[in-house]
């Protein structure tokens, strides 16, 4: 399907604190809660009216602060059909250049326009099988909605302290080579006992499980992308050795990485 809408989900996401990515392109609008949404280096406040376009390849996951009042609506449109939409959109419209499968976009929408972002929802989820006027009524709110996104975009916007916002930078440029909490907490010129606490709190993993998580993913892209050889990925994703990298990617993924290999290799031949 290369458009589909959820409307007001509830509970944690499935991929709860683990960075992942969707098969598609996806707008995530926020009817309540709070908690985190992370990715780009950024923790995003989750909160009424927040509406983000997250693109197919950006790693990203969330943190309500509980599930239960987390409410949301996704959007999924697959990139194909995104880049038709967009077509429509005259080229001087600097914002259909904002929307793509590497691209996150967080906005805060107003709260005398959340009305109107809710009726889009309703409009796209009342008319999902209405097989004689569905397309049209989700390009038109589809299109509405990137407008609602690109007028209110906040990029500085932050649910957490700089100095997280560049300990993660740090991190995830050092990747590859072993880190210590001592050592990223000098780099940020801040204490361990601080920095321990915070960076839980915005990102609801430890300072370790969020070296270890971005570990798996690059290894993920790595292995999907790359023709290097178990031990070359696990050298290069920061990992001491290689039985502890299989380790490791097996208790996140279900798979070992030789597995993770050829079963990417076998969609990508299927499609």
């Amino acid at each position: 399907m290369s458009m589909k809408i959820i409307s007001c989900q509830t509970g944690i996401d499935t991929e709860y604190k683990h960075w992942h990515k969707n098969e598609d392109n996806m707008i995530i609008f926020i009817h309540s809660g709070s908690g985190s949404i992370v990715c780009n280096e950024r923790v995003y406040p989750i909160k009424e009216g927040a509406l983000c376009f997250i693109g197919a390849n950006k790693y990203h996951y969330t943190v309500p602060d509980d599930a239960i009042v987390y409410r949301r609506s996704k959007v999924f449109i697959s990139d194909g059909k995104l880049s038709r939409i967009l077509s429509l959109v005259s080229e001087s419209d600097a914002f259909a250049h904002d929307f793509h499968e590497d691209s996150f976009v967080y906005a805060e929408i107003p709260t005398d326009k959340i009305p109107a972002v809710d009726a889009l929802l309703w409009d796209m989820s009342h008319h999902a099988n209405d097989r004689k006027c569905r397309d049209a009524i989700f390009v038109s709110c589809f299109l509405r909605l990137l407008g609602f996104i690109a007028q209110n975009a906040m990029d500085a916007i932050s649910n957490s302290p700089s100095s997280l916002h560049r300990a993660i930078e740090y991190i995830n440029q050092s990747i590859e080579k072993p880190l210590s909490i001592d050592q990223i907490c000098e780099y940020v010129h801040i204490s361990k006992y601080h920095f321990c606490r915070s960076f839980k709190k915005a990102t609801g993993l430890t300072v370790m499980q969020y070296i270890l998580n971005t570990r798996v993913v690059l290894a993920k892209h790595m292995l999907e992308t790359e023709g290097l050889s178990i031990i070359e990925i696990s050298e290069q994703c920061g990992f001491s050795n290689v039985s502890y990298f299989c380790r490791a990617f097996k208790e996140a993924t279900l798979m070992t990485p030789l597995q993770y290999k050829k079963r990417h290799a076998k969609a990508a031949v299927e499609k």
